[in-house]
């Protein structure tokens, strides 16, 4: 799978004469999320075919490692024509990896080095002395006992490389539906304001590899199945866009939005939207005709577009069924409030989101859940031109965007104000395009550290966390863990 990606990529890069590393990146991103985990995957089920298929071997793996062992040796040694040949083929390729992905071969080294020695310690077992003799003695029969308690090893050696080597899936265990039970399914949360709890979020919310045509994800899994998994914050961005019959694709109104090319590549990267036109053909409505809707996109719909009423009624639908749980949406607006607010009423959600007072102390979870307005609406742009649509940077200061590396991650206030209440922690890396491989890298332990981090320097509870692949980061048990420590 690593060599294929390698050779896709450079196909396509080559095919669509892209040169720079920014835009490779974007088709290495592409590739990944749609194929990353099938690697780990069919390494786990090379490890563990290769345990049973030595267990159930009628010769010890010793014997065959050795075996084969001299026989390299004398294929390395010899002068024929054929193992000359063979030695040059493997030579310049080993050699040409090396130069061009010298990862690629240390993992692939590292990979066989691990199966040799998992073989190495299967001979080992004392399972492995009897069925030798029974080889040597073919009148022994093999105990069925013996047998049985082979295949069992053989399974919970699997079962232990499947938790060790494959990602924790972040996966909080949230309240059953229907239930009324606490408030984001703790009791002692429901005392506290909302300053005072710290909600798992997620970056472009929206952008999920399992939805269909979304070609940059920034999430696995969509907003459904975000709430199932125990987030409670999202961010959204609401573009203008028109449906492509010939496609299948949404067009952004770019003039709708009052935007332009230009602004979309101040945005993205000229090179980005590059990619983008490569992709999907040139981006914005020119030639189309349709019906302007409301979609959630990131910068541009051609990459990924969901129905901004589809995704409504998804979060209506859940705090329906969870009425303990509260729910904060951080809006990214292209389009007016007026359209916002009639998705909104269409899904009977309007009654339900929160009304709140700059200077006035924040509610409690509780107080939210008993008033049944338990979706908080921040906004980026006009908010405050509705009781409900709150401004987003007088309730909310935040830290830095743009880290392409772990240690470009800050703390520092970015937007807000200083007497804003609430603490928003963006913690993503990079901006363009989304690397699962390397926002995995940035969570468990070092997201723990770093909201620990920014809770001292801040001096506040870090209340919202955005994350890309949250299932990847333990974002869900990171907060659990920060939320019990608060009085």
């Amino acid at each position: 799978m690593a060599g294929l990606g390698e050779f896709v990529v450079s196909h396509a890069a080559h095919s669509a004469d892209l040169g720079d590393d920014a835009e490779r990146g974007a088709v290495w991103a592409l590739w990944s999320a749609l194929f990353s985990d099938l690697v780990t995957s069919a390494l786990v089920v090379a490890l563990g075919g290769a345990v049973v298929a030595a267990l159930a071997s009628t010769e010890l793996p010793t014997g065959r490692l050795a075996g084969g062992s001299d026989w390299a040796r004398r294929a390395a040694r010899s002068s024929g024509r054929p193992a000359r040949l063979v030695r040059a083929t493997l030579l310049i390729a080993a050699g040409s990896v090396l130069i061009f992905d010298p990862v690629l071969l240390g993992k692939i080294a590292l990979v066989t080095a691990g199966v040799l020695v998992v073989l190495a310690g299967v001979s080992q077992l004392p399972a492995a002395a009897p069925r030798a003799e029974a080889a040597r003695a073919p009148s022994a029969a093999a105990s069925p006992l013996l047998l049985a308690g082979a295949m069992a090893l053989a399974m919970a050696a699997t079962a232990l490389v499947l938790v060790l080597v494959l990602p924790a899936p972040g996966s909080a265990t949230v309240e059953s539906a229907g239930s009324a039970a606490g408030c984001n399914g703790s009791e002692a949360l429901c005392v506290r304001r909302l300053d005072r709890v710290v909600f798992p979020g997620t970056h472009n919310s929206y952008a999920a590899a399992d939805e269909p045509g979304w070609l940059f994800a920034n999430q696995r899994h969509g907003i459904e199945r975000q709430l199932r998994d125990g987030i409670r914050a999202l961010t959204l961005d609401i573009h203008f866009g028109v449906s492509d019959p010939s496609t299948g694709r949404v067009r952004t109104d770019l003039a709708g939005e009052d935007s332009s090319r230009n602004k979309v590549a101040q945005q993205l990267s000229p090179g980005a939207l590059r990619v983008a036109d490569s992709l999907v053909g040139r981006v914005g409505t020119s030639g189309v005709n349709g019906e302007r809707r409301a979609y959630l996109c990131h910068t541009l719909c051609e990459l990924g577009a969901e129905p901004l009423d589809d995704q409504l009624r998804i979060i209506g639908s859940f705090l329906a069924t969870h009425p303990g749980a509260v729910v904060i949406t951080f809006i990214e607006p292209y389009v007016p409030v007026g359209t916002i607010e009639r998705a909104l009423t269409r899904v009977d959600l309007l009654s339900h989101a929160a009304r709140l007072r700059l200077g006035e102390p924040l509610p409690t979870l509780g107080e939210l859940k008993r008033a049944d307005t338990r979706l908080v609406v921040l906004a980026e742009e006009d908010g405050g031109s509705r009781p409900w649509y709150l401004p987003g940077f007088s309730f909310v200061q935040d830290t830095p965007l743009g880290a392409k590396t772990p240690a470009q991650l800050r703390c520092t206030r970015y937007r807000g104000r200083p007497d804003s209440p609430m603490l928003l922690v963006n913690h993503w890396i990079p901006p363009f395009p989304p690397s699962v491989t390397r926002n995995e890298q940035i969570g468990g332990r070092f997201l723990e550290r770093r909201l620990r981090q920014c809770e001292r320097r801040r001096r506040m509870l870090p209340n919202l966390i955005a994350v890309d692949f949250y299932e990847r980061s333990g974002v869900v048990e990171a907060a659990r863990r920060l939320n019990p420590a608060q009085g």
